[in-house]
């Protein structure tokens, strides 16, 4: 409403709603953006006494205006604010008689309208059980605290509010029919509020406290997470209070079943979206939100008397008062506090308390989750969204609020069908003969449910199998790809041996031919099974052995398409009809809209079945390729192994030869003690009168001195010599003690001195091209032209004569 050619930069937008005796509208600034609700006193039209005002009323109205402005601000409650000016002008003057309230705009509607939504038909996600839990009951304590009574609460009156960070924050509303009881010892007994969440003592007329809120919040608690009340949903007081009158004290629920027979129960026998673990917490907690005695409602009962369990409640035949005080809304608090570890599984969500120290190990997780789902620990693989195995020795508390996706090891564990309830597979049998509006209700909300559960599952496993896909790259295809570079410079290292291997046995063959001793030919016996020849073949054998594994070996893998669009549609149509049929009158048509939902369902399940097989298609791809790239990675491993071996057999055969020639040439290379002397003394010139030189002689005559300490001298002030004390492998250490040792014993003739240089030389650079193939082939060519341009006169030229 706004007032004929006012200039106001407030408007009012629409109406709200109406209550019992308020109008609640949108007002907009048109210059600033802002929106406020405007609650004005208005008394609802009905019967003679529409157009007259009663005392009682305005007495009311004053008292809820009178405690939303002077409550101090509670985040929980919705707030009030000073009425601008220009409202109250356009409302009909300075002074608004009665007064009018000027509140914080809750743009998320109330939670009457979010629960009559055919997709919470089940009640709410468990998301929003717990944020409307947390927020109503921090908003109930703090009214207590101040001595107020709401005495109406119900979901009409609970509104959600949506920040500037799109936080929802539910919020308490409406405090009409509130009540300061700091001056009347907390009683009242006004019969006021909305009957289906009243409290019994209300109904009987008694005087009654605090504790009819609680009574009023168990009710809306049990309502948001089931969808419907606890005591014979839809039916009137009269029916359902005489038998809550008599029901036993641990009774959450009162239906009928499909015979239509009263049942009572202890426990949530309806569909929700809670986790079993979350839902058995909330039920223990509403047992003594729902308890008959005001004095035993909302409270946690501390005896340790065999009359009450350990859940907090009197067991039945007990009359004992509670020993103890305290509101269980505190305890509600340290339950919603109470840290829980998700874990999504193909078909549920399994959710696990995890302990105040914070110790509780994966391995304690997966304990509860063999005895949940009766998968044992060793085919548990637990995964992140980015592909992280979760390790049984990894902190639990590491890993809350964080997506976890559980995988059985074996495809053949894998049960993808959700339960089909049966009365949904009753429903589909006798479709055209139901015409009971409370069990069609129960087959709408059965089959929504289902359809529910179908899409959540196959979102659970389209998450899974992205995580499985990047845990197998994360431990296998990174890791083959690391080992075939591995084999490729095992492999190329060993061919760089082999190849200066080659070299050796040349020198070997041109420097003893004709003067090999019986070790000698030992050791070439040996070599036709451990030669290059020999080791080149398994080199061979290995390469064909590694392709004939890796060539058929990919990094992708071809998944079927899991496409839920169709699945998306037939659900949407199904929440449409739902909606349809609950508000239409369906005595003219009465199986339209049934039949629909027949169809819906008859075309999802056979949809489903077809993206259920493309899910273990593609879950049984992952698996086999696990264990292919497992045994892939194996036999790679050996490979490497096999490679790495060769070439340390190559240098240790090396080394056996060296210093069995040490010992051959250290024979040799030792004179006859007679003669020595005599060629000492010869002259400088003096030939040697065989037709031949012998080999054994420096040129010109005689022999050469034997002078160990000059050879020495010269090996430690080689530029060779750094290059092999940086030789870090076992084997080369061994190889150079050889040599050292050989040099010792040896008396310096040309054919040692020069095949011991030559060895060195060569040893030396085989070590160096495992590191630098490159380089180590220039040197190769470098020291095979030095090689051929050496001479006789290169050993007296440097003094070694």
């Amino acid at each position: 409403m706004m007032a004929q050619g006012s200039k106001s930069e407030w408007r009012c937008i629409r109406n709200l709603g109406n209550g019992s005796f308020g109008v609640v509208e949108l007002w907009k600034n048109t210059k600033t953006g802002k929106m406020n609700a405007v609650k004005r006193f208005e008394i609802r039209k009905s019967g003679q006494s529409s157009e007259k005002m009663t005392e009682k009323y305005k007495r009311l109205w004053r008292k809820e205006v009178e405690l939303m402005t002077t409550i101090q601000h509670c985040p929980y409650i919705v707030s009030a604010e000073p009425v601008p000016e220009e409202v109250s002008n356009t409302l009909g003057g300075t002074v608004v008689v009665p007064p009018i309230l000027f509140m914080e705009y809750c743009q998320g509607g109330n939670l009457r309208n979010i629960l009559k939504l055919p997709e919470n038909i089940c009640g709410l996600r468990e998301t929003d059980v717990l944020t409307v839990l947390d927020h109503i009951s921090k908003a109930i304590i703090f009214l207590h605290k101040n001595d107020i009574v709401h005495r109406d609460l119900k979901p009409d009156n609970i509104l959600r509010f949506i920040d500037t960070g799109n936080k929802i924050i539910y919020k308490l509303s409406d405090l009409g029919f509130a009540k300061d009881v700091s001056k009347t010892q907390n009683q009242c007994s006004t019969f006021v509020g909305t009957p289906q969440y009243l409290a019994p003592e209300i109904y009987m007329g008694k005087s009654y406290d605090k504790t009819v809120d609680y009574w009023s919040f168990g009710i809306i608690a049990f309502e948001i997470m089931c969808g419907i009340r606890p005591f014979l949903h839809g039916e009137s007081p009269a029916n359902w209070l005489p038998l809550v009158e008599e029901k036993a004290k641990d009774v959450v629920c009162i239906y009928r079943n499909n015979d239509g027979k009263i049942v009572f129960s202890n426990t949530i026998p309806f569909h929700t979206h809670l986790p079993d673990a979350m839902k058995e917490c909330l039920t223990a907690w509403l047992r003594t939100m729902l308890q008959l005695d005001p004095a035993r409602r909302g409270r946690r009962i501390t005896t340790t008397t065999p009359e009450h369990n350990s859940l907090g409640t009197i067991n039945e035949g007990s009359s004992s008062p509670p020993s103890s005080d305290l509101l269980n809304l505190k305890l509600l608090s340290v339950t919603l506090s109470t840290k829980f570890l998700e874990i999504q599984a193909i078909k549920e969500i399994l959710v696990f308390p995890i302990g105040e120290s914070g110790h509780t190990k994966i391995s304690d997780i997966n304990q509860r989750i063999a005895v949940k789902t009766g998968l044992i620990q060793e085919n548990q693989l637990i995964l992140t969204c980015d592909g992280i195995e979760v390790l049984k020795t990894d902190v639990a508390s590491k890993y809350i609020g964080m997506d976890l996706y559980l995988v059985p090891r074996s495809v053949d564990l894998i049960r993808l069908k959700v339960r089909f309830p049966t009365a949904v597979n009753n429903f589909i049998l006798q479709w055209d003969s139901l015409k009971d509006p409370t069990k069609l209700r129960k087959i709408w909300a059965c089959a929504i449910f289902y359809l529910q559960a179908e899409l959540r599952k196959i979102g659970i496993v389209k998450k899974t199998i992205e995580a499985l896909k990047l845990w197998c790259s994360i431990n296998y295809t990174n890791q083959i790809k690391a080992l075939q570079i591995e084999i490729e410079k095992a492999g190329s290292s060993l061919g760089t041996v082999l190849e200066l291997e080659g070299r050796l046995e040349s020198i070997d063959a041109q420097y003893f031919n004709g003067t090999k001793s019986s070790e000698q030919n030992k050791l070439e016996e040996g070599d036709q099974s451990s030669g290059t020849r020999f080791w080149s073949a398994e080199m061979t054998k290995l390469h064909n052995h590694y392709r004939g594994y890796f060539d058929t070996w990919t990094d992708n893998i071809v998944l079927k398409p899991v496409l839920t669009t169709e699945l998306e549609e037939l659900y949407y149509k199904v929440l449409k009809a739902c909606s349809d049929w609950k508000s239409s009158d369906t005595s003219s048509s009465p199986f339209c809209y049934t039949e629909i939902l027949l169809r819906s369902v008859c075309q999802f399940i056979v949809k489903g079945n077809e993206i259920d097989d493309a899910i273990l298609y593609n879950i049984r791809t992952q698996l086999d390729k696990v264990k292919s790239d497992a045994k892939l990675m194996e036999e790679m491993k050996s490979v490497v192994t096999q490679l790495n071996q060769l070439t340390a057999n190559i240098l240790q055969q090396r080394c056996s030869k060296q210093s069995l020639m040490v010992q051959m040439l250290s024979g040799i290379a030792d004179p006859p003690s007679g003669d020595v002397h005599q060629k000492e003394n010869s002259p400088p010139n003096s030939t040697n009168p065989a037709k031949s030189p012998n080999p054994y002689t420096v040129r010109g005559g005689g022999y050469r001195p034997t002078s160990s300490t000059m050879l020495n001298n010269r090996v430690s002030q080689s530029t060779l010599s750094p290059t092999l004390e940086e030789t870090e492998t076992k084997t080369g250490a061994k190889m150079s003690v050889s040599l050292n040792t050989g040099f010792k014993i040896l008396d310096q003739c040309p054919l040692v001195t020069r095949l011991m240089q030559e060895s060195q030389i060569l040893k030396v650079q085989t070590e160096v091209s495992i590191n630098s193939l490159s380089d180590s082939m220039e040197e190769i060519k470098e020291i095979r032209k030095e090689q051929d341009a050496i001479k006789w006169d290169f050993l007296d030229n440097n003094n070694l004569a």
